[in-house]
């Protein structure tokens, strides 16, 4: 696996873990005991509060910006 990937894709959990702990949200984590190794995590926001894109703040402070340089524009891009 390529080290850059694994360095863009660290950056955008953290990135999504702060957001989720800046708007109110919990993240539920679920470690497999005999390796204390985590296997799966849920973010829950509260009802009615969501990410937008007009809260420039709060995404410069969960940190966007190096998302944004790792992977740029096209790399946030999602697909309905």
């Amino acid at each position: 696996m390529d080290l850059k990937d694994c360095e863009g894709r660290l950056k955008f959990y953290s990135f999504l873990m702060k957001v989720c702990f800046s708007i109110a949200g919990r993240i539920t984590v679920v470690v497999e005991p005999k390796e204390s190794k985590i296997v799966a995590c849920a973010l829950w926001l509260p009802p009615k509060r969501r990410l937008s894109v007009w809260m420039i703040g709060t995404l410069i402070r969960a940190g966007v910006l190096p998302v944004l340089k790792q992977w740029g524009l096209t790399g946030l891009l999602v697909s309905h």
